[in-house]
């Protein structure tokens, strides 16, 4: 179930280990970090926030509750960004779900 999916409307590109996200709507570009790269790839792949967490601690060696704390933070993040959409809370029979 993917709860979560990144905007459509998006222009994306990689630049080395960073991200690049041109928001055509609010005329602005982000850079995601290495970390913040790793969760925007892996947002619409994994389950869940843990599931995303648990493939962050293996592919950067850091202690789960750590990772999970990162994967809350920037998921929060992307939303409040308008670069995602969902919550990971809500069923996936709702608008934007899959």
């Amino acid at each position: 179930m993917k709860m979560r999916r990144r905007r459509d409307d998006l222009v994306v590109r990689e630049v080395g280990t960073d991200v690049l996200v041109l928001d055509l709507e609010s005329e602005r570009i982000h850079q995601l970090n290495p970390t913040a790269s790793f969760i925007w790839h892996n947002c619409e792949v994994a389950s869940s926030p843990v599931e995303i967490a648990e493939l962050l601690a293996f592919e950067f060696d850091v202690a789960q509750d750590v990772a999970l704390h990162d994967v809350k933070r920037a998921l929060e993040m992307l939303r409040e960004l308008k670069l995602i959409v969902g919550d990971g809370t809500q069923s996936d029979d709702r608008p934007g779900y899959e």
